[in-house]
């Protein structure tokens, strides 16, 4: 297994990790969009460090923009994997998502209407509209409560807590077979 760090790393947002198995397969845990550094963030939001085509499934931490922001982007680039995460991750990103698409939109108006003002040429583009993924479209498998990651015996485990009793469930989710097919 492969894990590659392409966001978050010496800062706190743009929350995105790679892990390739050892059969090939692609699992994205966290797909967040890079915040508050002006015209950098969009060029760090567009380089994502891989292919959206190439990703087999996201695994959403939880739906703070820094870790979902970019869901929008990457489907709009040719992601079409499930996307699994809790039942409240899903809830709020179908809020949170169009609401950072339409600031995201508002934010390059403002921009290129400067850019034009100045007689530069308008110099940004959107990622992605702001109802370009909202949770109804069957992509999110939702799971209860709060979840860790967990490997032992070879196998990858995706521990469930339950967040009023706190007992654990130890959930098979990740198994290869010999061809490098994926169960989940």
């Amino acid at each position: 297994m492969k894990i590659q760090f392409l966001g978050a790393v010496g800062e706190v947002t743009g929350s995105k990790f790679l892990i390739t198995t050892n059969h090939g397969k692609k699992i994205l845990l966290d797909c967040g969009m890079y915040q508050g550094k002006g015209l950098e963030t969009d060029s760090m939001n567009r380089d994502l460090g891989f292919d959206p085509e190439e990703i087999d499934i996201i695994l959403l931490s939880h739906a703070h923009i820094d870790h979902s922001g970019l869901i929008p982007y990457i489907c709009k680039l040719g992601f079409k994997g499930k996307i699994y995460c809790t039942h409240a991750t899903r809830d709020l990103c179908s809020i949170m998502l169009p609401d950072a698409g339409k600031i995201q939109e508002s934010d390059i108006i403002d921009f290129n209407k400067k850019q034009a003002s100045k007689g530069l040429p308008e110099t940004l583009t959107v990622l992605a509209t702001q109802l370009a993924l909202v949770p109804s479209e069957g992509r999110y498998e939702t799971l209860c409560h709060e979840f860790k990651c967990a490997a032992a015996d070879g196998r990858h485990y995706i521990i469930y807590v339950n967040a009023q009793t706190g007992a654990q469930h130890k959930i098979l989710i990740l198994l290869e077979d010999e061809s490098g097919a994926l169960t989940l």
